[in-house]
């Protein structure tokens, strides 16, 4: 990915930046191959696409795995605006709720805090699925999740080893595989990042309440999970880190697996992919005449 043309040793320009522009500059959480702020200048400054896909056989219409990224892309786009808002705005409130006297916060910014820490982890199960998709992997017993795709199941006291499906890809050398592979382990229990899955789990299953000081709850439940509410914050963010490096190792595992397939001889066609804006008429500039209907109207207001 990184060959792509880039401005290398250039200081990123924020000058006429959005507040929300910023904010992604800052925790680095734009879905393009940057290492340091975005490119402004881009209308869709969010860029990160898929290098190609080889296919043999009789096929027709756009692979599914375009599709998926499609949809990742915008599920983590959704969760990042939804944190940006939830983190930085005053959110309209028209909820009564009761006081719980132990200085727990309730309203809409605080869900809107949780469910977007569970969208970025919900990415992370749909990145599971498009692997499996694109290495047309057989689906064993059960659904796909990020935990269970990526090592072949085992009995208790067994070492772990790779899937079958996938194991020709590590020989290959595929480490952007190897790579998401890591992030499970990470993220399941006994991990460094177990806590964010936790409060997926805890924010979907049963309930998470967030305090403002301390952490002591009224009275305990198995069902209530609690946390402050600038350590959720903190965790929140590092989601939004964590979904976005999962779908660029996703990315980066099918440009990998790409340049390692084999090329087969005879004849080879092209099924050149569009742009989605352009084939919906998003990118076309507006007529002289909209141009001036707009003026009015903004002249009338």
């Amino acid at each position: 990915m990184l060959n792509w043309k880039s401005s290398d040793g250039i200081d990123p320009d924020l000058s006429k930046a959005t507040k929300y522009e910023k904010f992604v500059a800052q925790h680095r959480l734009a879905i393009s191959p940057t290492i340091e702020a975005l490119d402004c200048s881009l209308v869709r400054w969010d860029s990160l696409r898929l290098p190609g896909i080889s296919e043999s056989g009789p096929v027709t219409g756009v692979p599914a795995i375009f599709a998926m990224l499609n949809v990742m892309k915008a599920d983590f786009l959704a969760a990042r605006y939804l944190a940006f808002q939830a983190l930085t705005a005053k959110m309209p409130e028209s909820g009564l709720y009761a006081g719980t006297l132990d200085y727990a916060t309730y309203g809409v910014a605080q869900s809107m805090l949780s469910l977007a820490q569970r969208a970025c982890m919900d990415v992370l199960d749909k990145v599971a699925v498009a692997t499996t998709e694109y290495f047309a992997i057989t689906t064993d017993k059960g659904p796909v999740y990020f935990s269970n795709r990526w090592f072949a199941e085992r009995k208790e006291g067994q070492p772990r080893t790779w899937h079958g499906a996938l194991r020709p890809h590590i020989d290959k050398g595929n480490t952007a595989l190897i790579a998401l592979a890591e992030i499970s382990l990470d993220v399941n229990k006994g991990g460094a990042l177990h806590q964010k899955k936790a409060f997926r789990h805890s924010s979907t299953h049963r309930f998470t309440v967030l305090h403002d000081i301390g952490c002591t709850p009224s009275r305990n439940s198995i069902h209530v999970e609690h946390s402050g509410v600038e350590e959720f914050k903190s965790l929140l963010t590092e989601s939004l880190q964590l979904a976005r490096a999962a779908i660029l190792y996703f990315v980066e595992m099918i440009a990998i697996n790409e340049v390692k397939m084999p090329k087969g001889g005879g004849l080879v066609m092209q099924l050149d992919v569009p742009s989605h804006h352009s084939i919906r008429g998003d990118d076309r500039r507006p007529s002289r005449a909209a141009r001036r209907n707009r003026r009015a109207r903004k002249r009338r207001l």
